[in-house]
């Protein structure tokens, strides 16, 4: 009897593994959204073009893919939405999240592409750096501006270009102010997540001086004409930064403000590097001799990436 069973077990068994297999099929969760390709539509064309010659994406939608993956347990479509999520980190989401506008106009797009190919791409080669992408906005509001208007961010999957609708009306030193302020950006970035060692010696400059008033950071703390370091010391610069906390309208020698993070404080000082003033920039700073001491250690850094 038991041998029957055993027979009958195996016949089963072979059966099911003879049975015809269904064919299979592509799941789609490895499609390249960041992939362009080339399209009759001048724009997309445009951005084509940009993306052979670089390998750089340029969306002007942060909707950059639709994917159909079947029906659900109704019997309605599963839509799957690529995008970029500007409030997204590897720590988690943000809570205060980012918010933008995309653009309408497509003469407004074009001026955007073209500004991207010729006036910052360029200028990244020079420092070997490539973003994952970039993506063109109208307006373009942050959390840690205050939620003020600015002219870029850098998320984790793209750097953002905003303000479009002005930027072909916009002065030569206007774009060379946002150009500045995309690439002290992606120096910033590249920096800390690559060279953080780098940074060791421009920060002791501030600590030293946080440390002589028993103070845990120089960055992110409150002055005020009452609590400042000494008594009544209320420029900023006398506390090695060049401006406030993003978000706060005082200016940096008003009654009371916040002084900047250490990632501002970085990327201040390489935009000031980046203006390439040195002359103008000493003489300024005269009176600050640790303002000059971070510049000239920043300065070093910066020089250090360039290619040659």
């Amino acid at each position: 009897m038991k041998r029957l069973i055993y027979i009958c077990l195996t016949l089963i068994v072979l059966f099911i593994g003879c049975a015809k297999d269904k064919p299979l099929t592509i799941s789609g969760l490895d499609v390249n959204y960041y992939k362009k390709e080339d399209s009759a539509d001048p724009i997309d064309h445009l951005i084509y073009q940009v993306y052979q010659s670089t390998g750089i994406p340029i969306f002007y939608n942060d909707t950059i893919g639709v994917q159909n993956r079947g029906v659900d347990l109704a019997g309605k479509p599963l839509m799957y939405y690529e995008r970029l999520d500007l409030n997204y980190f590897i720590e988690g989401t943000n809570g205060f999240p980012t918010t933008f506008t995309i653009p309408k106009k497509r003469a407004k797009i074009t001026d955007g592409v073209v500004f991207l190919r010729d006036s910052i791409i360029p200028e990244l080669k020079k420092y070997n750096l490539k973003p994952r992408s970039f993506l063109l906005t109208d307006t373009l509001r942050a959390y840690s501006s205050g939620y003020k208007y600015v002219n870029t961010i850098k998320g984790l999957t793209t750097t953002v270009l905003s303000n479009l609708n002005v930027l072909n009306t916009k002065t030569n030193a206007a774009k060379s102010a946002i150009k500045t302020e995309i690439m002290a950006n992606e120096i910033s970035a590249y920096i800390s997540d690559y060279k953080p060692g780098t940074l060791v010696d421009f920060y002791k400059v501030s600590d030293a001086l946080f440390a002589s008033y028993n103070l845990s950071s120089l960055n992110g703390i409150s002055i005020s004409y009452f609590n400042s370091y000494p008594r009544n010391q209320m420029n900023v610069r006398f506390y090695t930064f060049l401006s406030i906390a993003s978000g706060f309208i005082s200016s940096p020698t008003s009654f009371s403000y916040t002084t900047p993070s250490r990632q501002q404080d970085v990327s201040d000082y390489i935009k000031a590097v980046l203006a390439n003033q040195d002359a103008t920039f000493l003489a300024a700073n005269s009176a600050y001799p640790n303002v000059i001491k971070k510049y000239n250690i920043m300065k070093t850094i910066v020089e250090s990436i360039k290619q040659k």
